[in-house]
């Protein structure tokens, strides 16, 4: 039973964390020109993949990648993540994931536009 719970709670925070980063991610994508890098990037999803692609859509589906790569990282590795390299823990059987985490982190920075690390991912998957 302990189990179920502790991963209830994962789930719970980390659905927390995503739509933290989401808002930001959003509030962001308000404010930042058509050069700054995350309206760079919803451009290039929107050119590539989903041509109807909502600044809120996109906003969402970054948040989601990011929980979701902090959980397969986390799952992986638990003895705990290393916070300056957490894509490197994204299991190699995920090149995609792994990438996609790397690039998503880096756009919105630890302690950058995004603030993960404000938005609770401690709590979440804690760092050492």
């Amino acid at each position: 039973m302990a189990h179920s719970c502790a991963t209830v709670w994962v789930a719970i925070r980390l659905a927390d964390l995503a739509r933290g980063i989401r808002k930001r991610a959003n509030n962001v994508l308000a404010v930042e020109s058509p050069k700054g890098p995350l309206r760079k990037m919803h451009a290039a999803f929107k050119e590539a993949l989903i041509h109807d692609l909502t600044a809120d859509d996109f906003a969402d589906m970054y948040a989601q990648t990011i929980a979701y790569g902090l959980l397969t990282a986390r799952i992986s590795r638990p003895a705990g993540l290393v916070a300056d390299n957490l894509s490197d823990m994204v299991p190699v059987t995920n090149p995609f994931l792994k990438d996609l985490l790397e690039t998503f982190l880096t756009i919105g920075g630890r302690k950058g536009k995004i603030d993960f690390d404000e938005l609770g991912i401690n709590d979440v998957v804690p760092l050492h």
